[in-house]
């Protein structure tokens, strides 16, 4: 006994529970900043959400979260918003929110402007707008509320739960002690006795078919006839065990949900039948339901006790979310004879019915680890195993081959008996042998991982390694060996290969090609590169393949997207379905991206805690408004001015430092948002695409200037693009009375220039005669001196003749007496000395002749005539023989050439030279000859 038992607990262990439902974002406090019960929830304009959080009012567009607080601090316990004003409810006091020109929220208190008398400890806690009619109910009465009359009246009801039903015969609301009420013209009046319904509270009342059917807070039904006979039906949430519903609310399509304390959200369509249960295990934030709204879009508001939730009911995407993470990550799937079927790193998982609309995934026994492929190849289920090769049929798990790590099993064109599977370490072959598959044996003559493979024909196929490249290989007869025809080295990454219309692809990063049989058979396929690179998406997954119709999928980072041939000519077409990048980022693991079509237009891609299912039925151009939200003048201080919105904004030029807001009311948790602007008489384009849903603008020059705004979710423009006008003043230096101020400077400035410059004139003309005088007299002084050098230059040349003359005659003297010299020698040595006397003393005649010095010094005083007068006067001592050794030196003769000149030897001369230094005072050191020529 005790062994059934454990075989129970451990089969209850392999069931994860679940559901498939709308995509559901859950909201902590963290995320809008405030408490955590939200007891109201309201639909504003332009598609805003309000939320009753306690202490404050809460205000959503899509893209921020703006507070109010209530006046007296109190909490708030509802909200009805009536086309223009948003009605509030509060702990003894009720009024109406209404947004001023800046765009923000201001209160105004009902209570105080009627002067309403409160009861004590009164709450309002809910409000409800019938007609032209407010209606404000507390536990204790009804205030009636007429907003053109501006007056008050009251129907007193007390009630355990604040509630009113709008039918078409009337209002009606649940009495403490008494029962259920019916108000319309003709008063209130008393429908359903206390005694028919009990003392549980009525949370809601619909009719249908003349039949009213009222939802007790414990989840017990009752019918009411048309003749008023009351009829009990079975409490669809039994299977629940005890429920406390606290509210409700009818959905446009006839449908209702109740929202419970402690169950999350129970969903009922319009024949009243339970549908599903949506709780934390599916995505609420919070179990407790404490309001329910659906907006204009569809999409379900929950508020909770702790946070709040959305259900994008009209998505068309559905989730299953494994919180608990008790599947794993979802690497491929399967819809195989009524079953859906999950191959996830954990193993593979079948689903089954589960009671009241869930889904339980079942673990198939034995098929622990990794699942890499589900294939369904003669109408049976082959499952692709880190363990090997798996037949499933229904919840068993059959190995037929354990050679590790089985990427696919393929079909062999024209061979029913065999299959071919691509492995860890290369291809293997099954044989169905009496019906029963097999493992026959692995290939010889390949050894590459062969995760992607294709055939031409029945003996040619392709394998695709995403590092290694592409292999063309050839079976032999037997199947037991392989020859490599062809290799085509890696062509870029995120590889894998595929047929589509009736051609065998590769595709890569880089583009698609398609494989011919041709020498060089890659060829680039330039119409569907061209379309997958057109769509500007990045992150690019492998290229799948559609069993199910002839489409090929890719996931981008902003779309899916799936090409199918032309169904008259022969042209691709291409649809994308935007996506959020968060789903993206889910869509498992980066190079396993996995779709699978499940049922007819719905295709299910594997994520990495769950999976979702898309319904491409249900894909619709949903239209979108973008709305001008706020304007702020903000200062270089931090600080921030609002503006007004409905009219054309204008700022002094000294604050030109501006900030706009704008908004698209989009809740759908797999669509995105991006905004593009161009400021007119500023910009020539567009910005980029961007999800930031503001823009500031600084120090821009004054004038007039149109600020325009566009966005797109997903793929899809709203239907309007925003036209901000604003204007920039001119800054004080250019305003008009500056301008005037500057003519009337200018006109001044003007005349005392051309004054000014009148007198400037005039002393420049005086300053140029005068400068034409100056230069008139400096021509003269220049010619002045043109004739002086002329006259210097011909004195120059006179000086050099007779300089000429003097060296001439100096040489002639120098000559001459050193000729008698040695004449006279010769003589002297002659024998006769006494006709030879007569002629010697006429040779010393001749080498004394005074004559002689006498013309060499009118010579050398005519060459340098102040010589002889400027030792004079420096040596007055000196003798004539002594200013004639002078005059030799000056010319800057020798020892040896001034001996002849005065008739003695050289040695002579040095002693002269000697005594000369001596009367001259000359140092030992200094030269005699450099002395005089520097004289």
């Amino acid at each position: 006994m005790k062994r059934v038992y454990l075989v129970l607990f451990l089969l209850l262990c392999l069931l994860v529970q679940g559901q498939e439902s709308a995509p559901i974002q859950a909201i902590s406090p963290l995320t809008y900043d405030g408490e955590n019960q939200n007891w109201s929830i309201e639909e504003g304009e332009n598609g805003y959400l309000y939320f009753a959080n306690n202490h404050s009012i809460l205000s959503f567009d899509g893209e921020r979260w703006s507070k109010y607080g209530t006046p007296n601090g109190s909490v708030i316990r509802s909200l009805a918003f009536d086309g223009k004003r948003l009605y509030a409810g509060c702990y003894m006091e009720f009024g109406y929110w209404e947004r001023n020109e800046q765009g923000a929220l201001i209160y105004t208190s009902l209570t105080k402007l009627l002067e309403v008398s409160l009861l004590e400890d009164e709450e309002f806690w809910n409000i409800q707008v019938v007609d032209d009619l407010v209606l404000f109910q507390s536990f204790s009465r009804i205030l009636l509320f007429n907003p053109d009359k501006e007056a008050i009246e009251e129907i007193p009801a007390e009630v355990n739960r604040a509630a009113i039903f709008e039918l078409a015969d009337g209002l009606y609301y649940q009495v403490k002690n008494k029962g259920l009420y019916v108000w319309n013209k003709s008063g209130a009046k008393l429908l359903i006795p206390e005694n028919v319904i009990g003392k549980q509270a009525v949370v809601s009342f619909t009719e249908k078919d003349g039949n009213k059917q009222a939802i007790l807070d414990n989840g017990e039904r009752v019918v009411f006839g048309p003749d008023g006979t009351a009829k009990g039906l079975e409490n669809p949430f039994s299977f629940l065990g005890p429920v406390s519903i606290y509210c409700s609310y009818r959905l446009k399509d006839g449908g209702i949900l109740l929202g419970t304390i402690a169950n999350g959200l129970l969903q009922l369509n319009s024949q009243g039948h339970f549908v599903k249960q949506i709780s934390i295990k599916q995505g609420l934030q919070d179990n407790t339901v404490l309001s329910l709204t659906e907006d204009s879009k569809g999409n379900i508001w929950v508020g909770h006790d702790k946070g709040i939730s959305i259900i994008n009911r009209n998505s068309f995407f559905k989730e299953y979310i494994d919180k608990e993470g008790e599947i794993g990550v979802v690497y491929t799937s399967i819809w195989f004879k009524n079953q859906l079927y999950l191959g996830t790193n954990q193993g593979l998982y079948v689903a089954e019915n589960a009671v009241k609309g869930g889904i339980d995934f079942r673990l198939i026994p034995n098929t622990e680890g990794q699942v890499w492929s589900l294939q369904v190849l003669q109408d049976q289920l082959f499952c692709g195993h880190h363990k090997g090769t798996f037949l499933i049929t229904d919840s068993t798990a059959k190995q037929v081959a354990s050679i590790p790590g089985t990427w696919l099993v393929k079909a062999i064109p024209e061979n029913e008996d065999v299959l071919i599977q691509g492995n860890y370490t290369g291809l293997a072959i099954l044989r169905k042998v009496n019906g029963e598959w097999s493992f026959e044996r692995k290939l010889d003559g390949f050894d590459i991982s062969s995760r992607f493979l294709a055939f031409v024909n029945p003996k040619t196929l392709w394998v695709n390694h995403e590092y290694k490249g592409v292999f063309k290989l050839q079976l032999d007869a037997a199947l037991t060996n392989v020859t490599q025809l062809y290799h085509q080295e890696q062509m870029g990454y995120g590889s894998s290969i595929f047929k589509f219309d009736h051609q065998l692809r590769y595709a890569t990063n880089n583009g698609v090609f398609t494989i011919t049989n041709a020498p060089e058979p890659f060829v680039l396929d330039t119409t569907l590169t061209r379309i997958f690179q057109e769509t500007k998406n990045t992150n690019l997954s492998i290229v799948l393949e559609d069993d199910q119709q002839e489409r090929i999928w890719r996931l981008g980072d902003q779309s899916i997207m799936y090409v199918e041939p032309g169904k008259i000519n022969n042209e691709y077409k291409l649809q994308t379905i935007p996506i959020a990048t968060t789903l993206r980022k889910n869509l498992g693991v980066s190079g396993f991206e996995n779709i699978r079509s499940t049922k007819k237009n719905e295709y299910l891609l594997g994520t990495s805690n769950g999976y979702v299912v898309l319904d491409l039925a249900a894909v619709k151009p949903v239209e979108y408004k973008i709305n001008f939200k706020s304007a702020w003048r903000e200062y270089f201080d931090a600080n921030a001015n609002p503006l007004a919105l409905d009219s054309t904004i204008i700022v002094p030029y000294k604050d030109n430092k501006l900030r706009f807001a704008y908004t698209v009311p989009n809740y759908d948790k797999y669509t995105e948002v991006f905004y593009q602007y161009k400021l007119e008489n500023f910009h020539t384009d567009w910005s980029k695409w961007t999800n930031e849903s503001q823009v500031s603008f600084e120090n821009l020059p004054f004038g007039t200037y149109t600020l325009q705004v566009r966005a797109k979710v997903g793929d899809t423009l709203t239907e309007n693009t925003l036209q901000i006008p604003f204007v920039i003043q001119r800054p004080w230096y250019w305003s008009y009375a500056a301008m005037i101020c500057y003519f009337f400077t200018l006109l001044i400035l003007g005349t005392f220039i051309h004054r000014t410059y009148r007198g400037y004139y005039k002393k420049q003309q005086e300053k140029l005669l005068k400068q034409n005088a100056l230069e008139e007299k400096r021509k003269k002084n220049k010619a002045k001196r043109k004739l002086v050098q002329l006259t210097n230059e011909k004195l120059k040349q006179e000086i050099d003749a007779k300089n000429r003359e003097l060296a001439v005659a100096t040489m002639s003297m120098i000559k001459k007496n050193e000729f008698l010299n040695v004449l006279k020698n010769r003589l002297a040595n002659a024998e006769n000395p006494t006709q030879v006397k007569s002629v010697i003393r006429l040779i010393d005649k001749n080498i004394n002749n005074e004559d002689d010095w006498k013309l060499f010094e009118e010579a050398f005083n005519n060459a340098d005539k102040k010589f002889l007068k400027k030792i004079k006067e420096k040596h007055p001592e000196l003798t004539a023989n002594d200013l004639r050794l002078c005059a030799y030196l000056r010319l800057n003769l020798t020892s040896k050439e001034i001996a002849p000149l005065l008739n003695i030897s050289i040695k002579s001369v040095e002693v002269k030279r000697y005594r000369l230094r001596k009367k001259m005072n000359l140092e030992h050191d200094d030269n005699l000859t450099e002395y005089i020529l520097n004289i």
